[in-house]
């Protein structure tokens, strides 16, 4: 193993997809698998005998929660609302429903321990975790890659409750409650930015920071560095995950788009005004020559008031203007103003304080 002093872990959790853990060759293969590596991954499945994650969860799925699914058919049988019939296939892919994926890694690709050290860590983790939520989670698979830069383990488990007939559910938030999670500020109202993941997540990244860091103590000159990155650092609380920061980020790059626009839009119809204001100036200083040439020179009366008539016509419609692109800049003003304020809304609902001027034009 290469020398080096401190070392940081990982932790994500998201989607994930099933049939990349088992690093099966395929025609686009992007070129971040040694396959040659490929038999040294150590898999495991709920399932005795099976090393197809995919075809585990779909076992596992038919064993736990086929009642669900049937009660949910019969539901919709009995109101005529057949296009909402589900097979199992088709309902264990639905959000609500699928499995969640963690990835764990130690290291990176310069500097890493031991794959057997890693998958030891992470047997310890899943102990740890089972003695606690094993009435609510339940562990479909785990892949140890060593066939990658980085040894890594991808796990997918799925959130279940059991109700008062016995019968099992999906459903994480539920199941959270039913497993004892709090909110990671039980004193505000659950949210985007407030909910049982984000504590969860944030227990279970501190636990395996703590196995890890006992483990480290077998390895001569390495340390574990407890400092996260600091892009997720800077102004973050800390209970905040990476699903969350996403949201987070999402939510915020969504207004400041929306007030970008208001000031685009807002800029062009000023502009548009100031045109207008222009040509009413012109023609109220082309109406004072026409005037003027009138007295002064015996012109043709008729072609003058005839030319008049339409220069006044044109000013009332450009007052017209005036007034209607007035509204519609002082509407964009309005609606700029709105969406800072859900800015700044969702940054003190955030870090619980008001925001800096973010969103000044």
């Amino acid at each position: 193993m290469a020398a080096f002093r401190r070392i940081k872990v990982s932790f994500h959790s998201g989607k994930g997809y099933a049939r990349h853990n088992n690093h099966y060759p395929v025609k686009h293969d992007k070129g971040n698998i040694d396959y040659s590596r490929t038999s040294k991954n150590k898999v495991w499945t709920r399932i005795r005998g099976v090393t197809d994650v995919v075809e585990a969860e779909k076992i596992l799925y038919g064993q736990m929660f086929t009642e669900e699914l049937e009660l949910q058919n019969a539901k919709y049988r009995k109101k005529g609302n057949y296009k909402y019939i589900r097979t199992m296939d088709e309902w264990m892919k639905a959000e609500r429903h699928r499995p969640v994926e963690n990835i764990l890694q130690i290291g990176n690709m310069n500097c890493f321990i031991d794959p057997d050290d890693l998958w030891d860590c992470y047997v310890e983790f899943t102990r740890w975790r089972k003695q606690k939520y094993g009435n609510n989670i339940i562990l479909i698979s785990a892949v140890m890659h060593v066939d990658e830069s980085t040894p890594h383990i991808h796990e997918r488990y799925v959130w279940y409750y059991t109700d008062d007939q016995g019968i099992k559910h999906t459903g994480m938030k539920k199941s959270m409650e039913q497993a004892g999670i709090e909110l990671p500020e039980p004193g505000r109202p659950e949210g985007r930015f407030n909910y049982r993941k984000m504590a969860f997540d944030a227990e279970c990244r501190e636990k395996w920071q703590d196995i890890v860091e006992e483990k480290l103590k077998q390895y001569q000159n390495v340390e574990l560095d407890r400092n996260i990155d600091q892009e997720r650092k800077a102004g973050r609380i800390g209970h905040m995950g990476v699903d969350c920061w996403r949201s987070y980020r999402a939510a915020m790059d969504k207004v400041f788009s929306l007030v970008n626009n208001f000031k685009a839009k807002l800029n062009e119809l000023k502009a548009k005004e100031a045109e207008i204001k222009e040509e009413r100036a012109r023609l109220a200083d082309e109406a004072a020559d026409l005037e003027q040439a009138a007295q002064q020179q015996n012109t043709d009366k008729a072609a003058i008031a005839e030319k008049m008539a339409k220069i006044r016509e044109r000013e009332k419609e450009l007052e017209e203007q005036e007034r209607t692109f007035s509204q519609r800049v002082d509407d964009a003003v309005k609606r700029r103003n709105n969406a800072a304020e859900k800015g700044n809304k969702i940054y003190a609902e955030w870090y619980g304080k008001n925001t800096p001027d973010l969103f000044s034009i």
